[in-house]
């Protein structure tokens, strides 16, 4: 039934009307199957259901992302595991990385990003929204970093700091692509003030943690997304991170945004 709605080789063969759309398809069809107790069924819906919601965005209404978004909110909760030390084949950091369920849940991470991205005409909802959201995990970052500096030699914290990077950047790469100049009249910023505190709580964890190669992998998650030019925020956050880093600052005025990022992740890789 999930494989229909996506069509052959994963494409819609129809484009859906808004009226087709209602919470309570998207509930039977996806949302259900996100709780199911099989554990290859659920974290293959978590896939499907991001397929769906961003080939059919434009016909998304608007007032039910909200409903969409918080019907799997429960389904976010990060909970690394280290492998068993017996049974590791390379290090102990880069196998507990190596987690089907949080691969499958960086889907529904960028399906936040989905639907927030959607509510782009009411900015105030779409920026609490999206709050609501990214706020536990900045949360869940600086506690991190806290248990991180009192007892560095638990990986566990620093496996948590890479999963928590990887999703905020997910949620990113959920909206859509910054337009190429010239910049449409009446286009809408994405929520650039959230975006903002995003940068500054991975900056602080990334200076205390950039020894660690599965860290610093997660950063380069964050380039990859820069190099599809997505959020104008990060020239923005360039601005804002003047005092720390004065060579973004100078870039934000002269380069793309993408560059920015680029440079910022640079930076913090070869500090």
């Amino acid at each position: 039934m999930y494989h229909t709605c996506l069509g052959v080789n994963g494409r819609l063969t129809v484009r859906l009307d808004a009226s087709f759309l209602s919470i309570q398809i998207v509930n039977d069809c996806f949302v259900s199957g996100l709780h199911s107790s099989n554990d290859a069924f659920r974290l293959r819906l978590c896939y499907l259901l991001y397929r769906f919601l961003k080939e059919c965005r434009t016909d998304i209404p608007p007032d039910m992302c909200a409903t969409i978004a918080n019907s799997f909110r429960d389904l976010l909760l990060i909970v690394p595991k280290l492998p068993d030390p017996e049974e590791v084949e390379t290090d102990m950091l880069t196998d507990a990385v190596k987690d089907a369920t949080f691969d499958s849940q960086l889907y529904l991470y960028e399906t936040i990003g989905i639907l927030c991205s959607i509510m782009f005409k009411s900015p105030q909802e779409e920026s609490e929204l999206l709050m609501s959201f990214v706020q536990p995990l900045m949360d869940d970052l600086s506690s991190s970093l806290t248990a991180y500096s009192q007892n560095s030699q638990d990986a566990l914290h620093v496996v948590k700091t890479r999963h928590i990077i990887m999703a905020l950047g997910n949620v990113a790469k959920g909206f859509p692509d910054y337009p190429q100049p010239p910049v449409p009249e009446g286009y809408i910023l994405p929520p650039v003030n959230v975006f903002g505190e995003i940068g500054q709580a991975i900056l602080v964890c990334l200076q205390a943690m950039n020894v660690y190669r599965v860290v610093r992998d997660a950063v380069s998650t964050l380039r990859d997304i820069a190099h599809s030019n997505h959020i104008l925020t990060f020239r923005r956050l360039a601005l804002l991170l003047h005092e720390s880093w004065p060579q973004l600052a100078r870039l934000s005025l002269i380069s793309s945004p993408h560059s920015c990022l680029i440079c910022l992740s640079t930076l913090i890789l070869q500090s």
